[in-house]
Formats: C-alpha cells, structure tokens, sequence
C-alpha cells in the first residue's frame, strides 16, 4: 500500500485466487510440515505450481486395470464382432457423412 498526498493507493500483485478440494487431514499434515519447515502452505503450492510448469516436476499416472467384469464385457464384444452380431459398419465416407447429416434432422 502507498500513501500521497492523502490518497491511499493499492499496489496488487498480477495473481488468482484458486481453490480446489483437498482432504483435510491432507491440508493439515501439509500445513504442519510447512510450518515445521518455516515456509508458509501458501509458498510451498506456488513454488510447486511454478516448478511443474517449468518441467522440475513430474506427475505419473496409476495403470489402470480392468476388472474381471470389464475383461468378460470386452471378450463377448470381441466374440459377437467375429461372429458379425451386434456390429455396424464398416462405412464409406460418404455413408458416413449421410448418416451424420440424419441425426441433425
């Protein structure tokens, strides 16, 4: 804040506000070990953010796995496909664009 000639002038900085869902025992043990580490919750998540846009961070995904449910789905797909049951197509392109321009009716 700057103060002239009476007038009180707001300085901000070019920031946004986010907000996301957390767990809160998550919040809490980060908040505690950023405290433990003298460091606001606040800087750690910029420094973090800032970090994963410059490529220091790196996120991996979980491989997802299909159920046995999913894997007995796929299988009769696949065994109603050799069979030709249940199965549309292949189309040309211009059956295909036919068929586009009947769901816009």
């Amino acid at each position: 804040m700057r103060v002239q000639k009476g007038r009180i002038y707001y300085v901000y900085m070019n920031t946004t506000k986010v907000i996301f869902n957390i767990p809160t025992a998550v919040k809490n043990a980060a908040t505690k070990r950023a405290k433990h580490d003298r460091i606001t919750l606040t800087s750690f998540l910029n420094a973090a953010t800032q970090a994963y846009v410059e490529g220091e961070i790196e996120l991996s995904h979980p491989e997802l796995r299909a159920t046995a449910k999913a894997i007995a789905r796929i299988k009769k797909i696949s065994a109603d496909a050799d069979k030709g049951k249940n199965v549309s197509g292949p189309f040309t392109l211009t059956e295909s664009q036919q068929h586009l321009r009947n769901l816009m009716r």
